[in-house]
């Protein structure tokens, strides 16, 4: 049904608005119309959007942006959370690089050009980098012994930005930022999601959109800029299966020609058994 709705939303849409603004480019010499902004998503298909506006249109939104300008935001619990996903949180960490406490705050983002990847610390002379501060025990070469104040990791917040590499049930994780930092997820931890992947969309959602349209075709338009607010969590639990009762067969009703069988059987085994003859 799915497919059926995307194709058909798809040819509604190809022409001639897709075709004839393939990579944003809209024609110059036809006028055009600003759709309005905010509304409400009535169906989903891939990079096509029925959307009913605050003001009772219906429309057609063929979403032609760009990754950096798509945005679907809402909220997660930790169970959500999957490895791959590019995630930003603060803690602090041992030498080791073992956060020292839980993680409480986790933000499942999207890279975008605002988006710095790896360790950052507040350190003077760090240049915003972690710097030396965490060094791999194999790494560790003598150096003179010169009086000087160096701030301990644990004693610093560092602000990653990383992808989870490998994630426990028990919520113990290995995030790869530069190198590889092991945390432990707080099962109850806040997670805020900012991403660019509008298949977390559902009908219901509200939408924010930058779109135009030729004024003979109103009803249709094509997205530049679009956010998406999710207005249900997303969650990670997954239904049980309860396997079915195994369902109790009805006694069979006795067999009166069985029974007298059975019972002419045991009484020839009475007088057959020499153990129940006197033998005094």
């Amino acid at each position: 049904m799915s497919r059926l709705l995307s194709l058909l939303l798809i040819a509604m849409l190809a022409t001639p608005v897709i075709a004839q603004n393939r990579n944003q480019n809209r024609n110059p010499k036809r006028p055009t119309e600003k759709m309005p902004k905010n509304g409400v998503i009535k169906q989903v298909s891939p990079r096509v959007l029925a959307i009913e506006t605050d003001d009772g249109g219906k429309w057609l939104v063929a979403v032609n942006a760009n990754p950096q300008d798509i945005s679907v935001v809402g909220k997660a619990d930790a169970a959500w959370l999957r490895p791959g996903m590019l995630i930003r949180f603060e803690s602090r960490f041992s030498r080791k690089g073992e956060a020292v406490a839980p993680i409480g705050a986790i933000e499942v983002i999207s890279p975008r050009e605002s988006v710095v990847f790896g360790l950052q610390a507040d350190l003077p002379g760090a240049g915003g980098a972690a710097g030396n501060l965490f060094l791999d025990p194999d790494e560790a070469k003598p150096k003179p012994k010169v009086p000087r104040k160096k701030p301990k990791p644990e004693d610093t917040v560092y602000k990653v930005v990383g992808k989870i590499a490998s994630l426990k049930k028990n919520g113990k994780a290995t995030i790869a930022a530069g190198r590889l930092l092991k945390v432990e997820i707080d099962p109850q931890a806040t997670v805020a999601v900012d991403v660019s992947n509008m298949a977390l969309a559902k009908p219901g959602d509200k939408v924010n959109v930058d779109a135009w349209y030729y004024p003979n075709m109103q009803g249709r338009a094509v997205a530049t800029r679009i956010t998406i607010a999710l207005t249900a969590p997303l969650t990670g639990e997954t239904k049980k299966v309860i396997p079915p009762k195994p369902v109790e067969r009805d006694a069979q009703p006795a067999d009166p020609a069985k029974e007298e069988d059975d019972k002419a059987g045991d009484d020839k085994k009475e007088k057959t058994n020499p153990f129940d003859d006197d033998q005094s």
